[in-house]
């Protein structure tokens, strides 16, 4: 930004304070602020994250200003209402106080569908709603029931709503809303890197683990697919990292025969070069990976279920293999230990693929937005 140029504040409400961002969804929320701050707005936060205090310093350093605030237990009474109306989660008085506080902003921005709750609680003239891989699928499982007071919370006051994929833009044209694309991308190092082709057998498998999505989805690779695997490449390994496994699924994994949860990585990279695949296991949920981008940016080949690989232009066959059923992922998974050539193939492809990914030029569209408001 050039001397003397004008900044403004951009009030962004947040569900979870996005540092350290060890998930997909607080690693976005973190992109589009840095493309707020090159555009000349400097981001306000407000959250109510019980563990917000520990990231905020960091952001505070950057210049930013990050308000966490206390939010009492709700009531079982409250809580019962909060499902009555299906809400997501709950309408914070805390949040919506500290927003009537705050200065009148160049914009307001909210994170997440159910940030959208607080559209009455602050007057700014312009709104964005950022959507993430989470909020398409949510409101369709609600929207059957309660299609008139998601559109009207999402979208009244929305200005714009910024989407993940092609599929949730045009969801959100559909309930009347002016969506522009906003991709998840990846980090620099991760293309700019030397890809090794490892040694050995290790499968990957990375991503927040209390994201149900990928829970479930593990849980069914282990069941399903694991057994299958090992029975023709015995001296294969699965290698699982993420946080916020619940101790059960801890247990499942260590207790299946060559698997390892090995928790939250500091280092996805290294765990990345690694490995000789990445397996996507993903048969709910909607939006785009941020997974399967990381592992096409470092080289690996990947085999996942379509739905895992969607909206990024993944082509099976030559980004990577596609599989559905548990039982053909394990195949997929097989042929990409047994057949260099054609792993090699596909890692080299999908990395190229990878590159139109950049965080840079994914939220560039963001940034525009950001700078015409600023």
């Amino acid at each position: 930004m050039a001397r003397g140029a004008r900044v403004t504040s951009a009030l962004v409400i947040v569900p979870l304070v996005p540092f350290p961002p060890v998930s997909g969804s607080a690693k976005r929320t973190l992109r589009l602020l840095e493309a707020m701050e090159r555009a000349g707005a400097t981001p306000q936060l407000v959250t109510a994250d019980p563990a917000g205090e520990g990231g905020a310093p960091a952001l505070r350093e950057r210049g930013w200003r990050v308000d966490v605030v206390h939010e009492p237990r709700p009531s079982p009474l409250a809580r019962a209402g909060q499902h009555l109306r299906r809400r997501p989660s709950p309408y914070l008085h805390s949040v919506a106080q500290r927003l009537r506080e705050c200065a009148p902003p160049g914009f307001v921005q909210a994170e997440h569908t159910m940030s959208s709750y607080y559209e009455r609680d602050h007057p700014a003239r312009r709104w964005i709603l950022s959507t993430h891989n989470v909020d398409s699928a949510m409101l369709r499982d609600v929207a059957s029931a309660q299609s008139g007071v998601i559109r009207a919370r999402t979208l009244a006051r929305a200005d714009v709503v910024l989407c993940v994929s092609d599929a949730d833009a045009a969801y959100f044209e559909r309930l009347g809303g002016r969506a522009m694309l906003v991709p998840n991308g990846i980090d620099d190092e991760l293309l700019d890197a030397p890809a090794v082709a490892p040694a050995g057998d290790r499968i990957l498998f990375f991503g927040q683990l209390s994201y149900e999505p990928n829970l479930v989805g593990l849980r069914r690779f282990l069941a399903e697919a694991w057994p299958r695997v090992l029975a023709q490449r015995p001296q294969a390994s699965l290698r699982v990292i993420g946080a916020g496994a619940p101790d059960r699924l801890a247990a499942e994994i260590d207790g299946a025969r060559n698997a390892r949860y090995a928790g939250f990585a500091e280092d996805l990279r290294a765990e990345l070069d690694g490995a000789a695949v990445v397996v996507v296991p993903v048969w709910q949920g909607g939006g785009t990976r941020l997974k399967v981008l990381e592992a096409l940016a470092t080289g690996r080949p990947v085999a996942s279920t379509t739905l895992g690989a969607s909206g990024i232009g993944f082509r099976d066959g030559e980004h990577g293999l596609l599989a559905d059923a548990p039982s053909e992922l394990a195949d997929a998974t097989v042929r990409l230990l047994s057949d260099a050539s054609l792993a090699a193939r596909v890692a080299a492809d999908g990395r190229r693929l990878a590159g139109s990914y950049r965080w840079s030029r994914a939220t560039q569209p963001a940034e525009e937005l950001y700078r015409a408001w600023s």
